[in-house]
């Protein structure tokens, strides 16, 4: 291929990039302004993250050598109280976590008690794995605790170096949901998976570290108990956001960096020798930390 011939190829496909990404800025406005916004109200009063009003859920199904060097990382590195969620089809994971800390409290998680409350429908909601309670379980425990204002939920594969520093940067913060989230949707919601709803994707939702406040969880249980359908957790969470005109934040740059969805093809997960080289507090994947 000659140069001209390259370049005018070019041109087409940066032309293209730029009326697809108009066309989605505005379906994104319309689906937007499209959405049936019920007036809520706050019930709590805003106030400061502390280690008295705020709580880390982590989830785990089973709990190999790796997990175990997350988690005391967690545990070592935080001053928040620390719940860990555990799969009820994994009872060998709850026996082997009340043995390796007794700082934790242990929750069991169960799908079919989810399906019970909210039906058949979270199916969606759960994403890749539909009998995995562990993102539904957490929100649905932290509604119901009276104590606690703020929620910071963490997956099981994701390190930082200090996790005191990370949870500093958003103490003084009070929106409704920290998190990241991209304008671009992911390649799966073209191809109709996990989407009850197209109304639903608005934006997309990385979170695999977030955290929400009570409120937020109020919302989202609202939404669960009166909707027919659910999507993907990526979409509804900032959808929910989105119909109660939820206030959020993102995480910042830093906490970016190296900080992907497991589904992206085109990173693979980090290891301890590439954590160790970078500067960065945060990754995500991290499904191997042996050297």
């Amino acid at each position: 291929m000659d140069d001209s011939k390259s370049l005018s190829l070019e041109k087409k496909y940066n032309e293209l990039e730029k009326i697809n990404y108009l066309l989605m800025k505005e379906l994104r406005e319309l689906k937007i302004k499209s959405i049936d916004k019920p007036k809520i109200e706050k019930t709590n009063n805003i106030q400061k993250s502390s280690k008295e009003n705020t709580i880390i859920f982590v989830s785990f199904s089973e709990f190999n050598k790796t997990k175990k060097l997350l988690l005391s990382t967690l545990i070592k590195n935080s001053f928040y109280k620390i719940v860990v969620g555990v799969d009820s089809k994994f009872s060998e994971t709850t026996k082997t976590l009340k043995l390796f800390s007794n700082s934790i409290e242990i929750v069991n998680l169960d799908n079919n008690k989810l399906i019970k409350k909210f039906g058949n429908k979270i199916d969606n909601f759960n994403g890749r794995w539909a009998d995995n309670p562990a993102k539904l379980g957490a929100y649905d425990w932290f509604n119901d605790q009276d104590k606690f204002v703020y929620m910071w939920y963490i997956e099981d594969d994701v390190y930082a170096k200090n996790w005191d520093l990370f949870f500093e940067k958003y103490e003084n913060f009070d929106e409704d949901l920290i998190y990241r989230h991209d304008n671009t949707l992911p390649f799966w919601y073209f191809n109709n998976w996990k989407v009850g709803n197209k109304k639903h994707a608005i934006t997309h939702g990385h979170l695999y570290v977030h955290r929400i406040n009570k409120h937020f969880a109020k919302l989202l249980n609202h939404v669960l108990n009166n909707s027919n359908t659910t999507s993907h957790h990526e979409l509804f969470i900032p959808f929910v956001r989105y119909k109660f005109d939820c206030s959020s934040r993102d995480l910042d740059s830093i906490d970016r960096k190296y900080c992907y969805c497991n589904v992206d093809a085109n990173y693979s997960a980090y290891n301890l020798e590439f954590i160790n080289k970078n500067d960065s507090n945060l990754f995500h994947p991290v499904k191997n930390l042996d050297l």
